[in-house]
């Protein structure tokens, strides 16, 4: 999970420098966490790809009214009965010759064939395909404008071939195959086109160095044109699930190459018709928005230009939790900004949507809306005070620090010690009243260290606050309330701690507030 640390040398440090350091360690421990979730997504993209398209009831055939003469009428109806042909892997020889024999029927045959093959056979023969010397042929079929069916079949065995291991894919990069690829992209045809997308969408999903000739060659730009020019509603998820390809990845593209996107990925989900009934495409969407919202201030400023906020927080109204936890990680990242971005997610009712989600049966979800609470706790003081004002939600967070499971525990409890370090005293006195000492004294003994981290952290800004505006009569009216629960007991006894960092933590809070041989007199 994601444990934060104050800054407990510097008591004074500003609330926005706090928050800047946070954030810091935040996102690069989130961003390991997105990164092996969008691995996993990846790979069964792949295999739904691969197999289910297999048999496709439409003939795929792409040809059109200008195309009617004799000839072509009667290619149509050839290759329309390869189509609903079956192949087997034993008549893969018989391909290879088919497409390398200069007759225009036969190529038809035997590209057809591969293609069916390659996506049917349950042990699918790459290596075998590409040890037939035939690549090359493949590609050139690629160029050619004037046969669009076998340009369409041709760029699906590429698409099949790039779902291989990296040295496969490899050798279809090394044949010049991206920016043949890309050139399709311009082609007349929305099946050609859906085509290309995926199989970049498989090149780029191999490795950054792909990924990042695809972009620097121009395809993220030509994709997001698509995306915003075509009128085809079919094409659009292909497009998005290719371009989602082109952002992720464990070294993120740089963001000048990659800004183009966030206003294609908002105009699509901007739109009902697009993503109403197609769950992998939105899926696809939010996934790439949380690894956009990791890159800085700079990206988390043009999401709020393009006003998608509002969007994303009606995504936290969703029962599905392949939806919840992308949409919840986009708004805990556009939290975790400057006071502007927090601001503007504030205002888009993000306080309500986490609240509700809090109750939910994922433990997983409820993590995540602490999480996203933290970084407005972890903010200016009038942002903690929103969630202290919210009706109920200092009450609900309470609940969960008590009885919820270890892990959201502990981020419940940050949500709370961070309201302490960072509100005014009013929204200090809400939380001791709703019961934050009865929860650092059951917790303080706790097995897991980072929740002892968290409550130690907490004390020492507790102790702070109490000097500073809870000392009425000349006595820390704070530190007697926990002297009452036992805790400044139980910190001096953590002074003897195997944990450095939780020796660290207790001998601070006695040096700065105690004078330690007085304490139990």
């Amino acid at each position: 999970m994601f444990s934060r640390k104050f800054e407990v040398s510097a008591f004074n440090l500003t609330n926005e420098e706090a928050k800047k350091d946070d954030n810091l360690s935040i996102r690069k421990k989130r961003e390991m966490y997105t990164v092996e979730i969008r691995k996993n997504h990846r790979e069964e993209e792949i295999v739904k790809r691969r197999f289910n398209r297999a048999d496709d009831k439409e003939t795929n055939l792409i040809w059109t009214i200008e195309d009617a003469n004799e000839d072509v009428r009667k290619l149509r109806s050839f290759v329309d009965d390869c189509i609903y042909r079956r192949y087997t892997v034993d008549e893969l020889q018989n391909c290879f010759e088919n497409v390398c024999s200069g007759d225009l029927y036969k190529e038809h045959y035997g590209v057809i064939g591969l293609r069916k093959i390659l996506a049917e056979s349950e042990a699918t023969p790459i290596q075998e395909v590409l040890d037939s010397g035939i690549l090359g042929r493949l590609l050139e079929f690629l160029k050619n404008d004037g046969s669009p069916q076998l340009q369409l079949e041709a760029t699906w065995v590429i698409a099949n071939l790039a779902t291989g291991n990296s040295y496969q894919t490899k050798q279809l990069v090394e044949k010049e195959c991206i920016p043949i690829l890309l050139r399709l992209l311009y082609s007349r045809y929305d099946k050609i086109i859906e085509q290309v997308a995926w199989a970049l969408a498989n090149i780029a999903g191999d490795n950054t160095y792909f990924r990042d000739e695809i972009i620097t060659s121009g395809g993220l730009e030509v994709l997001c044109q698509l995306i915003h020019k075509t009128e085809s509603e079919k094409l659009i998820p292909d497009l998005v699930w290719a371009l989602s390809s082109l952002i992720r990845g464990k070294e993120r593209p740089q963001y000048p190459y990659i800004k183009s996107a966030v206003p294609a990925l908002a105009a699509v989900i901007m739109k009902d018709n697009l993503v109403r009934d197609n769950l992998p495409m939105v899926k696809n969407i939010l996934w790439s928005m949380v690894n956009l919202t990791i890159g800085g201030d700079e990206v988390l400023t043009f999401f709020v230009q393009t006003q998608i906020i509002p969007r994303i927080i009606e995504c936290l109204k969703s029962e599905d939790k392949a939806v919840l936890i992308p949409a919840l990680k986009i708004i805990g990242n556009l939290l975790s900004g400057s006071a502007v971005h927090t601001n503007v997610t504030l205002r888009a009712g993000a306080l309500q949507g986490l609240f509700a989600q809090l109750r939910n049966k994922s433990k997983s979800v409820r993590r995540e809306c602490c999480w996203a609470l933290s970084n407005v706790t972890a903010g200016q003081s009038y942002q903690v005070g929103k969630v202290v004002k919210h009706p109920k939600l200092v009450a609900r967070l309470i609940k969960t620090a008590w009885k919820d499971v270890e892990s959201v525990k502990r981020e419940a409890i940050w949500v709370l010690s961070s309201i302490v370090r960072n509100g005014k005293p009013r929204h200090i006195e809400t939380i001791l009243k709703a019961g934050l000492l009865d929860i650092y004294a059951h917790f303080i003994n706790s097995d897991d260290m980072r929740i002892v981290a968290v409550i130690l952290e907490g004390c020492y800004y507790l102790c702070g606050q109490g000097e500073k505006h809870f000392k009425p009569n000349g006595e820390n009216l704070v530190i007697v309330e926990m002297e009452k629960r036992g805790i400044i007991r139980k910190i001096e006894e953590l002074q003897r701690h195997n944990s450095q960092d939780i020796y660290s933590k207790a001998v601070q809070v006695i040096d700065t507030f105690f004078e330690a041989e007085k304490i139990f007199e």
